[in-house]
């Protein structure tokens, strides 16, 4: 319980970011990215030094359509811990909520044929008591994507599995479906990059 208090507060003190800001702020960079002669691998933020920044623009969007689907503002801020990337927070009246997650994706087909939901969910069967675990897991490639067909493991324990991705091709459109750990699916939103 004492450990437990001290990861809280030690949480609370982290800088927490408004995830539409963040975003914003992104956004023209990202476009004027695209545009350039720069190699595919950096407009992707896929070359390895630029990992942190990919992981944060990710933690931004998850958080933008959390706060779309659940109607609370909720802010993110960067930890790499040993068992999550990011942690959230939202205020619900007078209480304020900290909920660390751990980010996953089915990678690109060009980075990762054979990945897929099924690698996923292998990595995470190390958290052997995860039961107070979020994950979200990126959609990173181009895939019909049916939430009501997706079959969790019986052996996967998590408090909460969540999967986004982008719905258009320019990425202006995103949707976000969960949980999944409580049954079948049973909520979902679309929302957009924020501009």
């Amino acid at each position: 319980m004492r450990n437990d208090m001290i990861q809280l507060r030690k949480l609370g003190r982290l800088e927490y970011r408004d995830p539409i800001a963040f975003l914003k702020s992104i956004r023209s960079f990202e476009i004027d990215l695209s545009a350039s002669q720069t190699p595919e691998r950096i407009k992707r933020l896929r070359a390895g030094s630029l990992k942190a920044e990919r992981e944060l623009r990710d933690a931004a969007l998850f958080c933008t359509g959390m706060s779309e689907l659940t109607g609370e503002k909720i802010w993110f801020a960067d930890s790499e811990d040993q068992d999550f990337d990011f942690v959230t927070s939202w205020a619900t009246g007078d209480v304020q909520h900290i909920c660390p997650v751990q980010l996953k994706e089915v990678a690109p087909a060009d980075l990762d044929r054979n990945g897929g939901f099924e690698r996923v969910f292998k990595s995470l069967r190390r958290y052997a008591s995860a039961e107070d675990l979020v994950v979200a897991v990126k959609l990173g490639r181009n895939l019909r994507f049916d939430p009501a067909r997706l079959a969790i493991p019986d052996d996967l324990s998590l408090g909460e599995l969540w999967v986004f991705g982008a719905i258009t091709p320019d990425q202006s459109q995103w949707a976000v479906w969960g949980d999944f750990m409580q049954g079948p699916f049973s909520e979902g939103c679309i929302f957009a990059y924020p501009v």
